[in-house]
């Protein structure tokens, strides 16, 4: 019944890619300048950097300066201080490719990035600022706080029992690193492009139902409930909410990324709906 259902829906959109085909291409142009523009500006940098952090050991340092957060703070591996650090500048999806990056370095375990990955997802302080253009800074605050609200009623579950911070391997020459750091961020960078142009161009061929233009692809999201006619107020809370949850593009993305790895997805769904309800109940009592 499931292979039935999914190759009805492929037919149906083959249709609409036939009936539609020149406002597809427009779309897929919109996406692909947005992303361009919006999201590689941010990620890319940070992609690279992160890396050769990680490959350079500086991920040691930046570690121990937040050990006392992470380890008895939150009952984190103190490894994972790093993914929170740099999932804050970067945004979301850079959560998971962080912790699929230390992962597949022996630095946390499937226990450790089960965990933080559930408290990590973080939008990029740049996107919310150009996004949202009243009150971004209230958005901003209530989004990253509540991650740490998260963090916190966590601390208890699945308690690390890693209390040191493990050294990397020696490193490679730089040349080297750099060519592996731009090979593996482009191939991370072409899945995200891919993935959002797809959302975009599906949350375009079904604007008739309401709900799925808002939670397909982020951006696209924002830029209707902007537009949408309703109180300033109530436009923040589900902004928030969206910026939370994060829409089903980067849910996608994240879900590609961690593949590789023994993570769970079903974990970092449920954290991203607790998420949009404590960050939009937080904008409502703060407006």
């Amino acid at each position: 019944m499931k292979k039935i259902l999914i190759n009805l829906f492929l037919f149906f959109i083959v249709f609409k890619l036939l009936m539609y085909h020149s406002l597809i291409q427009q779309d897929i142009l919109t996406a692909t300048n947005l992303f361009i523009t919006k999201v590689f500006p941010s990620l890319f940098p940070f992609f690279i950097i992160s890396d050769l952090l990680i490959n350079y050991n500086m991920v040691t340092y930046i570690n121990r300066i937040f050990t006392p957060i992470t380890k008895y703070v939150f009952h984190l591996n103190p490894n994972t201080a790093y993914i929170l650090f740099m999932s804050m500048l970067s945004g979301c999806p850079s959560s998971s490719k962080y912790t699929s990056e230390l992962y597949e370095k022996g630095l946390i375990n499937d226990i450790d990035a089960n965990k933080v990955i559930m408290f990590s997802h973080f939008c990029n302080p740049l996107f919310i600022l150009s996004m949202v253009p009243n009150k971004s800074l209230l958005v901003l605050f209530c989004h990253y706080i509540s991650n740490f609200i998260i963090a916190f009623i966590l601390r208890n579950y699945h308690i690390s029992n890693t209390s040191s911070i493990i050294k990397q391997n020696e490193v490679k020459p730089f040349v080297i690193t750099l060519t592996n750091s731009i090979q593996k961020t482009m191939n991370t960078i072409f899945l995200i492009l891919g993935i959002t142009i797809v959302f975009f161009v599906i949350a375009n061929l079904f604007y008739q139902v309401p709900l799925l233009k808002y939670i397909l692809e982020l951006s696209q999201g924002i830029y209707y409930l902007n537009m949408a006619n309703i109180s300033q107020k109530a436009s923040l809370i589900f902004i928030t909410m969206l910026l939370s949850f994060g829409g089903f593009s980067i849910h996608m993305q994240v879900y590609g990324i961690l593949s590789k790895i023994k993570v769970r997805y079903l974990p970092y769904l449920i954290a991203r709906i607790i998420h949009a309800i404590i960050s939009g109940l937080l904008v409502f009592i703060l407006y």
